[in-house]
């Protein structure tokens, strides 16, 4: 396979070891309310980030801090969610 090596890395961090870097992070992007958890689509597994937009509906964040090769394989999708949104996971 042509991209076996970013499909199937070596040295991919377990869901955990990600979910934890990218809280350690994603902090220093955002003030706004964010929940990080593991999700699969038709692609397969990934790291979804949700972060909650401001009052005015912009986007909560202003850039990716994270660059592919420091989740060793994993696909980041950063979602834009309304106020209030990731209280729906933290009240579990």
């Amino acid at each position: 396979m042509a991209y076996e090596h970013i499909w199937n890395p070596k040295d991919k961090l377990s869901d955990k070891e990600a979910i934890a870097f990218l809280t350690r992070v994603v902090p220093d992007i955002t003030n706004n309310a964010f929940f990080i958890r593991k999700e699969s689509d038709d692609g397969g597994s990934m790291i979804a980030v949700y972060i909650e937009t401001h009052d005015d509906n912009t986007r909560g964040y202003e850039d990716k801090p994270v660059k592919f090769e420091e989740l060793h394989g994993w696909r980041v999708v950063w979602v834009n969610c309304p106020p209030q949104y990731t209280n729906r996971w933290r009240k579990k």
